[in-house]
């Protein structure tokens, strides 16, 4: 036991190092950030059941809400409201979020959001978050036509 503790030890550091690492390259030149699987899952459970409450849980004190073209600065309350309104327009059938950009002080999630009865033209949808210093902040949706 005592010549295995070192190994699982220097396993374990290994795998943490590789776990926290910020960001991966992308073949396309675009860092992507290492799956905050925490956000990710948030973010798309809440997006699929339709729950502005847990999307913006975390979010700044001012939300930009932007659906298709419309939209301003939000307090969180109001915020609500519109993404309420949205999702009882536009119920989810399916969504998938496919990919997270990381740069320094900013992080980005974009995915696709398909609508019950909708067709299979999916919505584009984008989260932006801002770090500060208790960690990452939602600061802004934008839901738009085209899949992106």
């Amino acid at each position: 036991m005592r010549t295995l503790l070192p190994t699982l030890l220097g396993f374990v550091l290994a795998v943490g190092l590789f776990v926290g690492a910020p960001y991966v390259g992308s073949s396309s030149g675009v860092a992507l950030a290492q799956p905050d699987s925490t956000s990710l899952l948030q973010i798309e459970r809440a997006f699929r059941f339709a729950d502005p409450e847990v999307l913006l849980d975390g979010a700044t004190d001012r939300v930009d809400v932007i659906i298709f073209g419309q939209g301003a600065s939000y307090s969180r309350a109001q915020a609500v409201l519109v993404l309420e309104d949205f999702f009882r327009r536009y119920p989810p059938r399916q969504v998938v979020f496919e990919q997270e950009v990381l740069a320094e002080d900013r992080r980005s999630m974009i995915g696709r959001y398909w609508v019950v009865g909708g067709g299979e033209e999916p919505i584009g949808v984008s989260i932006r978050f801002r770090t500060n210093e208790t960690g990452w902040q939602l600061r802004g949706i934008r839901v738009s036509r085209g899949g992106r």
